[in-house]
């Protein structure tokens, strides 16, 4: 790439061995925990289910705000409900479709629920597992290709950064079923992307074309998961467009203008579009999972 986002091919083992350690770690964590660990997992573990319609595994009901789905989905959280309950209580679950309004319809954007749905088999577990190992997968790619195109500088303050927020909050989410998972990703590495596409002196280097792809990324990524992660993005973007000022004041309205005004409002549609039912999750309680009739 022009301008030589990595010094030497010395770095590559480097970056390669930086990437098999964030899939340890994810994977590790993942294996580690429980089935319905993360926060709001049956919520989100049932809208995965249900996400692409009717099958044998989730019988939707949207004019009622409910649907059918296995028991061990369903109450996945069991000891969450309890303080003197631990994660045995999960292996008591059975594979009867029982029925409960902990489904998103209309909550959450559906290209997370959507793309998960993708790893859905027999084996519910086995399933919410393999999801994991991919949100892991997809953090690590989306990290190392920042650090790939990104000037040493930035290199640093990504891994300084994520170094510091990673364990323990920040690789539960990424290696969960949760949406978070994605916002996270999303949002730690859009600005790096940004400040290396506001950097550069014109948009036809390489560097120039691989940055914005990854700006593109991630910020699908994050909005696929949640409406409100647009938030975080603009204020990064703020920030990134105060940081980089003087060099891309000059020649804004010739190269950047187009593309931050684009961005702007490719993101302001996502939000108005995806943000459809405001409120929070159907709260969860013994009341809303019974066996289906």
């Amino acid at each position: 790439m022009n301008g030589g986002s990595i010094r030497s091919r010395s770095d590559w083992p480097l970056l390669a061995v930086f990437f098999m350690g964030l899939l340890a770690l994810g994977w590790s964590w993942a294996y580690a925990s429980p089935l319905g660990s993360a926060a709001d997992d049956d919520f989100h573990l049932n809208s995965i289910w249900c996400a692409w319609g009717d099958h044998e595994t989730c019988i939707a009901d949207p004019p009622k705000n409910r649907a059918l789905v296995p028991d061990r989905l369903a109450n996945a959280p069991c000891y969450a409900l309890s303080s003197g309950l631990d994660a045995r209580c999960t292996w008591l679950l059975t594979d009867d479709m029982v029925t409960t309004d902990r489904v998103n319809y209309g909550y959450n954007p559906e290209p997370f629920y959507a793309t998960l749905r993708a790893f859905v088999g027999p084996d519910e577990a086995r399933s919410a597992l393999i999801m994991r190992f991919f949100n892991v997968a997809v953090a690590a790619g989306l990290l190392v290709f920042a650090m790939v195109i990104s000037r040493p500088a930035v290199r640093r303050a990504l891994a300084l950064g994520w170094a510091a927020c990673l364990v323990p909050v920040g690789v539960f989410f990424i290696a969960s079923n949760n949406p978070s998972s994605w916002v996270i990703i999303g949002t730690g590495v859009f600005w790096a992307f940004l400040y290396t596409l506001l950097s550069e002196p014109t948009l036809r280097s390489r560097r120039s074309v691989a940055a914005l792809l990854g700006l593109s990324l991630s910020a699908v990524v994050a909005l696929g998961a949640r409406s409100d992660s647009f938030y975080p993005l603009l204020l990064s973007a703020v920030a990134v467009a105060i940081l980089t000022a003087p060099k891309w004041r000059a020649r804004v309205f010739v190269h950047w203008a187009p593309w931050v005004v684009g961005l702007t409002v490719l993101g302001g549609m996502a939000v108005l579009l995806s943000n459809t039912r405001a409120g929070r999750y159907p709260e969860r309680s013994k009341s809303i999972v019974s066996p289906a009739s």
